[in-house]
């Protein structure tokens, strides 16, 4: 009976180690280990002293369990839930956040565009008081003056200074490109996740729209909005949001499809979970990140599309500061007053580039295959 009982001990121990290996690493859980072998072998006593007093058979017995289980549990309980050296465990585990922020700030590109984005953020929410001039008063006696001390980038043809109006610019650019990313990310998550978890004719009638809308080009179709519905900034901002929802919903659907043959998803349909249930409380937190790198990325290009239909003459309308209205004024005075283009299209392309550099960062950051 004790060679039973010993060799049943050490499968229990050999196992509390896998246990333990997995958990907490090799290094605590060797320490943690020995702690539990001398418990077990306190405990494994205790027990068969108490079982043969009482006439067990070949079995480990109740008073066995007893004391081997009491004596484990307090161990388990001082190692776990205190850590090895006193300390809580919860304390010493890197935090999910922690690890993405240490992961993005690796990143020198990443870390330089989000400092440049917050720059530009911080110029159009503070324009008011950084614009030196006013955007929309202009002096006839400056009309067309080349850049000086006075007027750092210049005046345009109508006596403006440049400067207040690409930081008044900026304004325009960022809140299109915030607000059409926004609620396109809104409409594609629910649409995506939908079609993918319903699947059959849902899937099939909606993914074919939308291929359809994908077959023509995005700035066309919207030309075509923007001509059918009239110009302005409202419009704009509706335009390229219908642009953008295509690629957004194929995307968000070709995530929730994989996620929905997933172990927690079955889970939660054997417990009787209702499909907006599974659906937004556990298939969308397990992909929005891939949805916030894809959102984070789709705004520089609703910026480049708002500077071409303000450049066309179909989005923001003078004497609104922006900076595709801007290109398009100046490309008249690009030999006589090339700043005129050089300053609007500088902006675009550096935040364009922000754009996608931090865009690239987050996703590298979100990705745990490149820990």
């Amino acid at each position: 009976m004790n060679e039973g009982a010993e060799n049943a001990a050490m499968e229990r121990d050999g196992e509390l180690n896998a246990v333990l290996d997995w958990e907490l690493g090799e290094e605590r859980s060797g320490e943690l280990g020995g702690r539990l072998n001398d418990e077990l072998d306190r405990g494994l006593g205790a027990g068969l002293g108490e079982g043969l007093g009482n006439g067990l058979d070949w079995e480990l017995g109740e008073s066995l369990y007893d004391g081997l289980g009491k004596s484990l549990g307090e161990s388990l309980h001082e190692g776990l839930g205190e850590g090895l050296d006193g300390e809580p465990l919860a304390e010493k585990a890197p935090s999910f956040f922690r690890d993405i922020a240490a992961r993005f700030c690796r990143n020198r590109l990443a870390l330089a565009s989000l400092c440049a984005l917050a720059l530009i953020a911080a110029i159009a929410v503070f324009a008011p008081l950084i614009a030196p001039y006013s955007p929309y008063a202009g002096e006839l006696s400056m009309i067309s003056a080349k850049p000086s001390a006075a007027h750092l980038l210049g005046c345009d043809e109508n006596g403006r200074d440049v400067l207040s109006r690409l930081i008044y610019g900026a304004r325009i650019s960022l809140t299109v490109g915030f607000l059409a990313v926004a609620i396109q990310t809104a409409v594609s998550i629910v649409i995506g996740l939908f079609v993918a978890y319903y699947g059959g004719v849902l899937d099939t009638v909606v993914m074919r729209f939308l291929d359809m809308l994908m077959a023509f080009p995005g700035i066309l179709l919207a030309i075509i909005f923007m001509s059918v519905f009239g110009k302005g900034l409202e419009n704009a901002i509706m335009a390229i949001t219908i642009v953008g929802i295509p690629s957004a919903t194929r995307m968000v659907r070709a995530t929730a499809i994989s996620a929905k043959e997933s172990d927690y998803v079955q889970a939660a349909r054997a417990i009787g979970c209702k499909s907006l249930s599974i659906m937004f409380k556990h298939i969308l937190p397990n992909i929005m990140a891939p949805i916030i790198v894809t959102a984070t990325m789709s705004i520089s290009g609703t910026i480049l599309s708002t500077a071409a239909l303000g450049f066309l003459g179909l989005g923001v309308q003078p004497p609104t500061a922006e900076w595709g209205t801007m290109l398009s004024m100046g490309k008249n005075f690009i030999y006589s007053a090339p700043y005129l283009v050089m300053f609007p299209g500088a902006a675009i392309a550096v935040t364009i580039l922000a754009f996608n550099l931090f865009g690239d960062g987050l996703r590298d950051a979100l990705d745990p295959r490149l820990k």
